[in-house]
């Protein structure tokens, strides 16, 4: 019934009806299913089809969450983190990060990464955030390919090195980072641990071109916050840029 829902929330294969994908989600609640109870939340989080209302999102969060739901515990992570419905409270956003982290969220791992690098709810330490970085890069996040492949590049909490930094930065573009592609184009120009090829370069630049203004997911630099909150797809995960982005 979630992936019924699911097709009627994004109109994949049908007619887009939010207040169908509601109703479905709900009765796949009442069910116990929580990843419907996670995608409650997001809708009540965004005001999709719905008045937006981040208590309710917080409700549905929890209820998600209580029963093991790894993007739950990332998304009620963020609602401390940015204070939404909740005053904000970066202690109790690394708790719940890390409750979705321990259940395998790429994504809970990467916010971890930037509540570290940043100092937020913690002392800033940026060898525990490249840490983190490298268990969401592992676990198949981009956005965390790219933050580690410019952590390498600049020396930040890790050792300078071009080779990893090549490394994920490439990763990361394959999988249509545009941050990425920049970064290694600058690479490719500079003849930064690679041979210099200012034809790659260029084409690098191209692609990283033909996605700005796109809703293709990509890290942004150092000095910027990245995507943080997900509604859970039954088929995967469907990444979903935050409002303030």
């Amino acid at each position: 019934m979630t992936v019924l829902a699911h097709k009627y929330h994004y109109g994949q294969g049908v007619v887009r009806d939010l207040d169908k994908a509601m109703m479905l989600y709900q009765k796949a609640a009442k069910l116990g299913e929580p990843t419907a109870m996670n995608n409650i939340g997001f809708m009540y989080d965004v005001g999709d089809g719905v008045n937006q209302d981040y208590r309710q999102a917080m409700l549905w969060y929890r209820k998600a969450a209580e029963q093991g739901h790894a993007k739950a515990c990332n998304n009620i992570g963020f609602m401390y983190d940015e204070g939404r419905g909740v005053e904000t409270n970066h202690t109790e956003a690394i708790a719940w990060y890390r409750k979705g982290a321990d259940l395998g969220d790429a994504l809970s791992m990467h916010n971890l990464g930037w509540l570290f690098y940043y100092g937020r709810g913690t002392k800033v330490d940026h060898k525990v955030a490249a840490d983190w970085f490298l268990r969401a890069s592992q676990a198949g996040h981009p956005c965390s390919m790219c933050m580690l492949g410019q952590m390498y590049r600049i020396g930040i909490g890790v050792q300078v090195s071009k080779s990893q930094a090549f490394h994920w930065l490439t990763k990361a573009a394959e999988a249509g980072d545009r941050i990425a592609m920049l970064q290694l184009a600058e690479m490719y120009r500079n003849g930064e641990g690679i041979d210099m090829n200012e034809q790659e370069s260029q084409k690098l630049i191209r692609q990283a071109e033909s996605l700005e203004g796109s809703s293709t997911p990509c890290c942004m630099t150092l000095s910027t916050r990245s995507i943080k909150r997900t509604e859970q797809s039954p088929g995967g995960d469907s990444l979903k840029v935050a409002p303030q982005e």
